[in-house]
């Protein structure tokens, strides 16, 4: 099963708790895609050739993902439209929220994201399901 790990990098704890999912993750032996281990970091570049690839590899790593987890405290919009791609291309989504920030009420959100989750093992639990 391949997953594609999506989350915002506000801060440095946010990339700790990303990393933290992905060695999870890969300890269990599923194939993670994540940003940071497989492109060129770049997302506040004024590069557009760069922006442009970047997009352009995370979309197509979407696509042949089996299942997008996010992880999250708030919603970014960059998070936010890899959901939507993900949901566009029939791929499930679950959220492994970290907070009980008002972003995860929205319609939109909660229409495309299949199972919200709020621990490692709730995920762990979740992916379960799509395997």
């Amino acid at each position: 099963m391949k997953i594609f790990l999506a989350g915002p990098f506000h801060s440095k704890e946010d990339e700790t708790r990303l990393e933290q999912t992905y060695d999870l993750l890969t300890q269990k032996g599923y194939s993670v895609w994540w940003a940071p281990k497989k492109v060129q970091r770049g997302y506040e570049s004024d590069n557009e050739e760069l922006l442009k690839e970047i997009n352009e590899t995370e979309e197509h790593e979407i696509e042949e993902s089996d299942i997008l987890i996010t992880i999250m405290k708030r919603a970014s919009f960059g998070t936010a439209m890899e959901i939507k791609h993900a949901f566009d291309h029939h791929i499930p989504v679950i959220s492994y929220l970290l907070s009980e920030h008002p972003d995860f009420s929205s319609g939109s959100f909660k229409y495309r994201v299949r199972e919200i989750v709020r621990t490692d093992e709730e995920l762990l639990s979740a992916i379960e399901k799509y395997c």
